[in-house]
């Protein structure tokens, strides 16, 4: 009962505060050495923190946030460790990405996931009130920022080892964030550039195991960028994703450009995914 009422005060106390104009720059290094403190076990976390990297964010609604997530895969995970990604991603945003097994039978409904005292049934009688991801949800909102879950079960992460590690480059704002939120809900670990000189950056850091390519873009263009990465990563898969539907392009991204698939806009996104997953051998 305590904790009922512990959780639907700060609920109230989330609603009432304002948390635009309070933000603060935060160290995500810093951040996540507080939070770990509170485990005794330091050995079940595997942290990928990008040097650097900071949040902007009302630094209560903050930690709120991380410490909560942080809490429900530490209740909820199987076997294996739980992994924290935090890196910068285009358009000024900072993403945390965590994630962690859950036993087969467990999974939970991800539409009813953030919301208030949903628990899977098989953790109806462990401890806790199903309200903790409702209160990241709610201030996620106030802060103006997105939360959604990672469905590791289509990647092959169900088979115990890492997603795959997937480059976007594209653009058209909108379009990117849109085809960066469908694919991390399949499972895919993605990485997000408007232009080559962005994926330069992203590869002098990440080993990616695929490519997802638009031709028309600012700067260096999509062909030659392709034909870049093809000699300096020849094992890794190439999807070229654009607008142009001549058929001299088509045989130019795949004679010059070296890429495995050659996809015309506008993609269905379930059948990006599934292009995606058998290129990666999943």
């Amino acid at each position: 009962m305590d904790a009922m009422i512990e959780h639907v005060a700060l609920s109230n106390k989330i609603e009432r505060t304002q948390a635009r104009g309070t933000e603060e720059t935060v160290s995500a290094f810093e951040l996540m050495n507080v939070v770990m403190q509170e485990y005794r076990q330091p050995e079940r976390f595997e942290l990928h923190i990008q040097e650097g990297v900071t949040f902007r964010a009302a630094p209560h609604f903050l930690a709120l946030i991380i410490e909560n997530l942080v809490s429900n895969a530490v209740k909820y995970a199987a076997e294996g460790k739980i992994i924290i990604r935090i890196q910068d991603e285009p358009d000024h945003v900072t993403s945390f990405c965590i994630s962690n097994r859950v036993a087969e039978d467990n999974h939970p409904d991800e539409k009813r996931l953030f919301e208030r005292y949903y628990r899977h049934p098989s953790f109806q009688n462990s401890p806790g009130m199903g309200i903790g991801l409702s209160l990241v949800n709610s201030a996620a909102q106030k802060m103006g920022a997105q939360v959604s879950p990672l469905n590791h079960l289509h990647s092959d992460i169900k088979n115990g080892s890492r997603p795959l590690v997937l480059a976007l480059v594209e653009d058209d704002r909108l379009l990117r964030q849109e085809i960066e939120v469908h694919l991390r809900a399949h499972g895919f670990e993605v990485h997000a550039a408007n232009s080559a000189s962005g994926l330069d950056d992203l590869n002098a850091r990440i080993a990616f195991d695929l490519y997802l390519i638009d031709l028309n873009l600012p700067g260096e263009n999509g062909l030659s960028l392709c034909r870049r990465v093809r000699q300096s990563r020849p094992d890794a898969g190439i999807v070229i994703m654009t607008a142009r539907v001549a058929l001299n392009d088509k045989i130019a991204g795949y004679k010059q450009g070296g890429a495995d698939l050659y996809m015309t806009k506008p993609v269905a996104p379930d059948e990006l995914v599934l292009v995606l997953q058998s290129l990666g051998g999943v």
